[in-house]
C-alpha cells in the first residue's frame, strides 16, 4: 500500500477506518501501562548510524550499571510511580557471561515481587546465542526461568536489507530478529514488534516490514503490540534528516492499524510524537499508552528536541 498518495484530508477519513477494522473483534478500549525502561550497559558494540546513545566502551557517555543499582531504581520506581514493568534493554555487551543477565533477573524478581519484566530485543537475544553458542530456544528457555516474562519489539527498525545494510550493520539481519521472536511464541511468551520510519526507507520498505510482522503474527498469533517509532534525527550520524511530520506519524499509525489487523494493539510512544498528538493520534488506531518512562537517557534527550504539538 503505497503512503504518497494518502493527503492531509484523506488522512482524516483513514481515521475512521482502525475503528471499522477492529470493531468485530474487540471494542477499542484506551489501556496505559505505567514502565521503566532501564538501561544496563550504556555502550553498543558495533555503533548504529541513528542511535544517539550509542557507544564504545570507555568512551565518555558510556556507563554500566551493577544487578543492585538496577534493583534499587526498580524499589524506587515501584515505591514512588507504582509500576507495574520493567523495560530493560541494552547493547551488545563484549564480557559480561550470560549467567550476568539471569542473575539479573532473578535479583529484579526479588527487589520487586511480581514486576513484570519485559526485556531484551531481538538483536541481544540473537547475539546472546551466537556469542554463548546457544540456540536462541536454549537462551529463551533460561531466561524465562530466571524471570523474563515477555520482550519488547526494539531492534526491528526497518526489515529491507538495502535499508538494514546502511543505518545498522552488524546488528543482525531481518530473518534472525523474526527467528528470535518466532521462537519466544513457541515457548509461550508475548513479545511486541516496532517499525522505525522517516529516515532513508521508502514507503515500499515500510509495507515490506509490515508485511513480514503480519506473516508472522499469522503462523504463531505470539505479537502483542505494534509500536512504530518515528525518527529523531538530532544527535545523530544521520542528522541531515527532517524529522517525520505529524501527518506522517498519523497515517503510519492509521495504515499500520488497517494492514496489521491481527494485532491486538497499537502502541502510540508519546515520548517521540509529544503529548498532544499521542492525543489526537487515539483516532488514528493507537489503543495503548506508555504512561510513563523514566532512567533511559535517550529518551530525556528526545523530550528535550521532540516538536511541540
Amino acid at each position: 500500500m503505497p503512503f504518497d498518495f494518502i493527503k492531509p484530508t484523506t488522512c482524516i477519513s483513514l481515521a475512521r477506518w482502525p475503528i471499522l477494522s477492529v470493531s468485530a473483534k474487540t471494542a477499542i478500549t484506551l489501556t496505559t501501562i505505567k514502565t521503566v525502561t532501564l538501561t544496563i550497559p550504556m555502550f553498543v558494540q558495533p555503533p548504529v548510524s541513528f542511535a544517539l546513545f550509542s557507544r564504545f566502551e570507555g568512551e565518555e557517555g558510556a556507563f554500566e550499571f551493577t544487578h543492585q543499582q538496577l534493583a534499587a531504581k526498580a524499589r524506587e520506581a515501584y515505591q514512588l510511580e507504582g509500576i507495574t514493568e520493567l523495560h530493560i534493554v541494552g547493547g551488545l555487551h563484549p564480557t559480561y557471561t550470560f549467567e550476568w543477565y539471569e542473575e539479573m533477573l532473578r535479583v529484579l524478581k526479588q527487589a520487586v515481587p511480581g514486576i513484570h519484566l519485559k526485556c531484551f530485543t531481538g538483536v541481544e537475544i540473537n547475539f546472546f546465542a551466537e556469542k554463548y553458542n546457544m540456540t536462541h530456544e536454549e537462551i529463551l528457555t533460561r531466561l524465562k526461568a530466571a524471570g523474563l516474562g515477555s520482550m519488547p519489539g526494539g531492534g526491528a527498525e526497518i526489515f529491507h536489507p538495502d535499508v538494514r545494510e546502511e543505518i545498522c550493520p552488524g546488528k543482525g539481519n531481518a530473518e534472525q530478529w523474526l527467528a528470535v521472536h518466532r521462537t519466544a511464541h513457541r515457548l509461550g511468551m508475548r513479545t511486541n514488534a516496532t517499525m522505525l520510519y522517516g529516515h532513508i526507507e521508502t514507503y515500499e520498505h515500510r509495507v515490506d516490514h509490515m508485511s513480514r510482522l503480519r506473516k508472522l503474527q499469522d503462523e504463531t498469533g505470539g505479537f502483542q503490540t505494534f509500536i512504530p517509532l518515528a525518527f529523531h534525527p538530532d544527535h545523530t550520524q544521520m542528522d541531515h534528516f527532517a524529522r517525520p511530520s505529524g501527518v506522517e506519524d498519523l497515517k503510519t499509525l492509521a495504515i499500520g492499524r488497517v494492514y496489521l489487523d491481527n494485532f491486538d494493539h497499537i502502541k502510540a510512544y508519546w515520548i517521540s510524537m509529544g503529548v498532544r498528538l499521542a492525543q489526537l493520534s487515539l483516532g488514528f488506531g493507537w489503543m495503548i499508552l506508555t504512561a510513563r518512562s523514566l532512567m533511559k537517557r535517550f529518551t530525556v534527550w528526545l523530550a528535550r528536541t521532540r516538536p511541540k504539538s
